[in-house]
């Protein structure tokens, strides 16, 4: 996903990394060979270094806005610290037409889905549903995460009639109490209700092709013992939600700091990848957080000309050449270095 299937949290746009526990699949086997023919180019373009002409996939930031201030988020702690590196222009909502821009270049250049999301709640857009529509109606699959507080039924079913094939819930305890102080602003009985409602429209409408997820960060408040991922897995489960991912949160630091090293690793997602903040800028992954490597400003710059163009041509080289430590975004970033750790056995289940 984009995420989907095994994918490492960390692809999602979540700065976290971890593996996914499937609790049902029935969606995976009602896509068609096409979905399928994407899903091996998603593999194989990071195993042959091979980005082709145009990305996969586009993750379109529309609106940085939020209504949770989640302790571990990236954004939280930029605007406590009155960092606004990450949104120079404030705070605010794609207009439409840019939208349909990204979308009209994603869909004839082959991209094959879109995530209506990066650092902020996409539901907090007036145009959610209609951007999800026009995504569908061009041939995309449309994707986003959420953190549920504002998935009413009702916008349950007008998203699912708008044609979205897959949603991701972030929630991170069922304790209501260690919920709420995670997730500031969210309240868990809700939450769950309401994905709970998502669900149940989905399999009355026999849309057994749209994918849920729920992504659990561990170790928020104080390490997550097992007990409570199973906990996490069996009431997912319960929920018929298809599938739970966790993993640790992203801390944002300089590995190189303490001297840590990591051989082999390139990154998969400037194979597979770009984002586009709401006010344009692209950028190269999803821990491009304060916008120290834009690759230009849409629609200025068309999305073709910032895939192949000279900056993301250099970072991949410095990933394959062994250098990824070279680029500060990349050397700040965990996935190097949870990749190089073993999966403990609760995470390989």
């Amino acid at each position: 996903m984009p995420p989907s299937e095994g994918e490492s949290l960390a692809a999602r746009g979540q700065n976290f990394s971890g593996r996914s526990t499937k609790a049902q699949a029935t969606w995976t086997q009602t896509r068609d060979d096409r979905y399928r023919g994407y899903r091996r180019l998603w593999t194989l373009r990071p195993q042959t270094r091979d980005p082709g002409p145009f990305p996969l996939h586009l993750d379109i930031e529309t609106t940085n806005v939020c209504n949770l201030a989640c302790v571990m988020c990236p954004r939280t702690r930029m605007i406590r610290a009155e960092n606004w590196a990450w949104s120079p222009n404030g705070l605010g909502y794609m207009p439409f037409p840019v939208f349909q821009t990204l979308v009209d270049e994603a869909a004839d250049q082959g991209a094959y889905s879109v995530k209506l999301n990066w650092l902020g709640e996409p539901l907090l857009h007036p145009d959610v549903v209609r951007q999800v529509a026009y995504a569908r109606q061009k041939g995309l699959y449309v994707m986003m995460n959420t953190n549920a507080v504002r998935l009413t039924p009702e916008t349950s079913r007008r998203l699912l009639d708008a044609g979205l094939t897959d949603i991701f819930f972030s929630l991170d305890s069922l304790d209501p109490e260690a919920y709420g102080r995670i997730r500031a602003g969210g309240r868990l009985d809700q939450v769950l209700g309401n994905i709970e409602a998502l669900v149940r429209i989905r399999n009355e409408r026999g849309l057994t092709h749209v994918q849920t997820r729920a992504a659990m960060v561990t170790d928020v408040l104080e390490p997550t013992p097992p007990d409570q991922i199973e906990g996490f897995t069996r009431r997912m489960a319960e929920l018929g939600v298809d599938e739970v991912g966790y993993g640790p949160p992203e801390d944002g630091r300089d590995h190189t700091v303490d001297n840590e090293t990591v051989t082999g690793f390139v990154c998969e997602q400037p194979y597979q990848r770009l984002f586009v903040t709401w006010d344009g800028m692209i950028a190269p992954c999803c821990g491009h957080m304060e916008r120290e490597y834009p690759l230009g400003e849409f629609p200025a710059t068309a999305l073709k000309k910032a895939w192949t163009g000279p900056a993301l041509t250099r970072l991949r080289q410095a990933h394959e050449a062994g250098r990824f430590q070279d680029v500060a975004i990349c050397r700040r970033c965990a996935v190097p270095y949870l990749t190089q750790k073993e999966p403990s056995p609760e995470a390989a289940r």
